[in-house]
């Protein structure tokens, strides 16, 4: 967790202050402390997505509708500091309406584009009346979403239907992964590939003589998914990557990772409780 934070704060769009509030976060909440890196990656992928002049498209059913609309006008209007105008803007505003100038300052401020999806009453009534009310949020995603935005798809269960469909069309505009990311994923693929091979081998032959070869190979992919990791949020906050590839490589990584676990276990599972206790076998 401090490494992720830490690694945020060089070079990095999102501010100290936001650092610090996801700290106190995992500080205030321990049980989080499991989820944190996750966490702590989507507030940077959110950050990098605004700087880049993207938009959060937020969809959810019942309470989770709620909670769409509430978000989403947290993000568009000011929590605990006023957003200002930038200067340019101001000036505009002053050469276009010198009159309403001073109370169109005084009260406009920067927001956080975020569309919530459940909020539009008449579309989603004639969609899924018409069409379908399967696909009125996917209808949306496909008619707001550009490359570059981010959907917030909330459903308690993972199962509705609805917001599944959204997901999916989202995830049809298609993103690029970077040469170093491509090169970088090829290197750990290759690892988790030896351990796969030597465990069947083992499983295959009964044949213990690679067990320690693959717990080698298990910290080293367990080494390089935090090294990974640790690049994939620099190069969020830098804005060298979209939101989407971001977490697409995210969890590619953490993916490989959990295979290259369970390789392992398989191959401890074959090897002698003797083994063990005779200290051959060091993990």
């Amino acid at each position: 967790m401090d490494d992720v934070l830490s690694s945020m704060k060089k070079g990095s769009t999102m501010r100290d202050t936001t650092t610090q509030i996801l700290q106190e976060l995992n500080n205030r909440y321990p049980v989080l402390e499991e989820c944190m890196t996750e966490i702590t990656q989507a507030a940077a992928a959110l950050v990098s997505c605004f700087w880049q002049d993207g938009k959060l498209l937020a969809c959810g059913n019942g309470g989770s509708a709620a909670d769409c609309e509430h978000i989403v006008g947290e993000l568009m209007k000011a929590f605990r500091l006023h957003r200002r105008l930038d200067t340019d803007k101001q000036r505009q505003i002053r050469e276009t309406y010198p009159e309403q100038a001073d109370v169109m300052i005084a009260n406009l401020q920067r927001a956080v584009p975020a569309i919530s999806l459940v909020s539009q009453t008449a579309l989603m009534t004639a969609f899924g009346n018409d069409v379908s009310a399967q696909m009125l949020f996917a209808q949306q995603v496909l008619s707001y979403g550009r490359p570059g935005d981010y959907l917030l798809a909330i459903s308690t269960s993972g199962n509705s239907e609805n917001i599944l469909h959204a997901a999916r069309q989202r995830k049809e505009e298609g993103v690029s992964i970077s040469k170093e990311a491509q090169k970088e994923l090829g290197d750990m693929l290759e690892m988790v590939n030896k351990i796969i091979r030597y465990a069947v081998e083992m499983f295959a032959k009964s044949d213990e003589s690679h067990m320690q070869e693959i717990v080698t190979l298990e910290d080293q992919v367990d080494e390089k998914e935090r090294e990974l990791q640790k690049k994939h949020v620099e190069r969020l906050t830098k804005g060298e990557c979209s939101p989407e590839a971001g977490m697409i490589f995210s969890d590619i990584v953490s993916g490989l990772e959990r295979v290259a676990d369970h390789a392992t276990n398989i191959a401890f599972a074959i090897t002698t409780e003797e083994d063990a206790e005779d200290g051959d076998i060091k993990r």
